[in-house]
């Protein structure tokens, strides 16, 4: 886990070293072992790469970073969880080694297949390698969109970078902010596919690949691989707990790989004591557990947690926060957001995170796993509807909704409140519209389109969790609250074979919206019935700051708050803008 910065620039222009360090300044917490840039001089332009490493993987300064072989030049933010399977195969090609880590292994596998190599990984990753030989610059991103990656096109230059203020520092221009980034905020929570808090500046997505030719300064974005490898929800392969929890192990496995000692973040629900009752039974690790109890109403999950270790032997440190802190949580969170973070839990999360033992650097997680089984109250609303017949002109809400969603955000609140009183749409036509309108994304019309069966809108439904609710919200929480302590998260339940196998099943097979066959599995370890329920860090948390007084961000036009969501939402862009972009309130 690392930072990573970058910039192609004309030649001859001012200031380039002063800013790295600016930018290297601003990511120093992402990489507090090492920091190294070089400069290349490629035709008209110069080509800055720098790095910013936190060492968990071969500790030695021969994985620093930037890593050069022959011709190519590379920065990485991430982990390759198989890289020492893939060695091996390189190996057996005559590849000749010089390190013992992952970082040498993508690099090396990058010059034999070119970008072909990153569908084959199971990892994480934000990265920028630089071809001399082809005069090409290549940014990838992860499948699930674990590490962050933004970038800028602009006047002749080209930048990246893991953090968005680094990025603004490393071109050194003032970036306004983005309006319909601070709309989409307010109303959903998250960014708009693609966009960022800064105009101009753009995050590469999931899945995505970026080629930049260095000779003609021509740029080209492909999405490479799909979430499902086809065919999906076959009808004859009924899921099987047993073949998940074998997968499972093979995941957690891999995650648990890493020269630094590894935590777990243990929230005594469901998820992450799955973790912690297969790394301790199957792989015999005994993980150094963290567990947040804040204020009145975490007792239940807090108890569950101490149950879990207790049962399992394992060591266990419970973080204390009172509810005479949390206003001082928010503040204390906002310098370590380059973007706004709406989640009310993520101050918790950020505290807990820095109550983890020094040398512990990498920690488990739980996230992805209520992707994996769609098990929101939201996902499971949605399930309920799948395939329901649509009748008469009700087919057209979600369609209309897809043309609508390309609009104002105004014009889409109008729709989403006159929709049912103009079209006789059924339930599941309603919540198609929902999902489209709450997404911003047009393509999420065709969930209600009447030409899908149950299987395709389900997949649909999938690709909407890991794009928005995953890749947007989620793993932006857990990537900013852990480096910015230093520390690496790790999740087994975000594995392509585990995603691929929950798509090879039967769709009337699947534990759909439940963890039914997990808790029973995991109950069956623990050798006791812990009432395992959904319930989530700080549930209904944003209640605990209706008494603060709104900031002031009429220069911005936003909609005014609708509910203790979108009020916690205000609070938290105006200080973000207070302490990141002063100049912009007026």
């Amino acid at each position: 886990m690392c930072g990573i910065a970058g910039i192609v620039e004309p030649r001859g222009r001012a200031g380039l070293e002063g800013r790295w360090e600016a930018a290297a300044a601003r990511m120093s917490h992402r990489g507090p072992d090492a920091t190294h840039y070089l400069i290349r001089e490629i035709g008209p332009n110069q080509i800055l790469l720098g790095h910013l490493r936190l060492a968990i993987v071969d500790l030695t300064p021969g994985s620093d970073q930037p890593m050069v072989r022959d011709r190519t030049d590379m920065v990485f933010n991430g982990e390759i969880y198989d890289f020492r399977h893939w060695r091996t195969k390189l190996e057996t090609q005559g590849q000749v080694f010089e390190t013992t880590g992952d970082s040498e292994v993508l690099l090396n596998a990058f010059r034999r297949q070119g970008s072909d190599c990153f569908q084959n990984f199971d990892g994480m990753w934000g990265l920028a390698i630089l071809d001399r030989g082809r005069n090409r610059l290549t940014l990838s991103r992860d499948f699930f969109g674990e590490k962050p990656i933004y970038y800028l096109n602009d006047e002749g230059r080209f930048a990246f970078a893991s953090d968005a203020i680094a990025l603004c520092r490393l071109d050194g221009t003032a970036r306004a902010l983005d309006p319909a980034f601070l709309r989409h905020f307010i109303l959903s929570g998250y960014a708009p596919p693609g966009c960022s808090v800064f105009e101009g500046i753009k995050r590469l997505e999931p899945r995505q690949t970026l080629t930049l030719d260095l000779d003609t300064m021509a740029l080209s974005v492909d999405d490479q691989t799909p979430l499902f490898h086809a065919p999906v929800f076959s009808a004859d392969a009924p899921f099987s707990m047993d073949q998940f929890h074998a997968l499972f192990v093979k995941a957690l496995e891999t995650r648990l790989l890493a020269d630094v000692p590894v935590g777990l973040m243990l929230s005594g629900g469901i998820d992450s004591s799955y973790v912690a009752a297969v790394a301790r039974q199957d792989l015999d690790k005994r993980l150094h557990c963290l567990t947040v109890r804040y204020g009145q109403g975490s007792d239940v999950e807090t108890d569950r947690a101490r149950h879990v270790t207790e049962t399992l032997g394992l060591p266990h440190h419970i973080v204390e926060v009172a509810e005479a802190e949390f206003e001082t949580l928010v503040e204390d969170a906002i310098p370590s957001m380059d973007e706004p973070i709406s989640d009310v839990a993520y101050p918790l999360l950020l505290r807990v995170v820095g109550a983890t033992p020094q040398e512990t650097r990498v920690l488990l997680t739980g996230d992805g796993a209520d992707e994996l089984f769609l098990s929101y109250a939201g996902y499971r609303k949605y399930l309920q509807h799948l395939g329901q017949p649509s009748g008469g002109v009700g087919r057209l809400g979600p369609l209309v909704a897809g043309t609508v969603c390309r609009g104002p955000e105004l014009l889409r609140r109008i729709w989403r409140r006159a929709a049912p009183s103009l079209l006789p749409m059924s339930a599941a036509e309603m919540l198609f519209v929902d999902i489209a309108l709450e997404s911003g994304d047009w393509k999420r019309a065709r969930l209600g389109d009447p030409g899908y069966n149950a299987e395709e809108q389900a997949t649909l439904l999938y690709e909407h969790a890991y794009t928005n609710s995953l890749a947007e919200y989620l793993l932006v929480k857990s990537d900013r609250a852990s480096m910015w302590h230093s520390k690496e998260f790790r999740t087994p339940y975000l594995n392509r074979t585990l995603l691929n196998y929950v798509g090879s099943c039967s769709f009337e097979s699947l534990p759909r919206g439940r963890k039914t066959p997990l808790v029973a599995r995991l109950n069956q370890m623990l050798g006791q019935d812990l009432g395992f329920s959904k319930r989530g860090m700080f549930a209904q948390g944003e209640r605990t700051f209706n008494h603060l007084a709104l900031p002031n961000l009429s220069p911005f036009d936003l909609p005014r708050p609708r509910s203790m969501q979108e009020r916690y939402r205000h609070l938290v862009l105006g200080r973000w803008i207070e302490h990141h972009c002063p100049g912009q309130l007026g």
